[in-house]
């Protein structure tokens, strides 16, 4: 498993927003992207960058060409846990020795 980048406080915060808005629904990207716009009141270039970073680190999925399917966070969260531990466990595990051939 790769080793998953923790996403910032910003892309938390609007994904978060955006998903108790849609609880389970889709949402189209022009939508989400003049929600973040209005709500948070970034301009239209950033509030495009961060619902791409969104559906880049897998908050959301894309179900149609211009429709995105927010993440529940729970899953989110356990995505993340699973990718540190098994981080962890990798850093920290005893080295394999190797064999000698006789």
């Amino acid at each position: 498993m790769l080793r998953r980048k923790w996403v910032k406080k910003r892309e938390f915060i609007v994904y978060y927003y955006l998903y108790r808005k849609t609880v389970g629904r889709p949402i189209s990207i022009h939508d989400a992207i003049f929600e973040v716009k209005k709500v948070f009141n970034y301009n239209t270039k950033t509030s495009r960058n961060i619902i791409k970073r969104i559906i880049k680190m897998s908050l959301a999925d894309k179900i149609e060409v211009n429709k995105i399917m927010l993440r529940n966070p729970d899953e989110v969260l356990n995505d993340y846990l699973v990718s540190f531990l098994s981080h962890r466990r990798k850093l920290f595990s005893p080295p394999h020795k190797a064999r000698q051939e006789p």
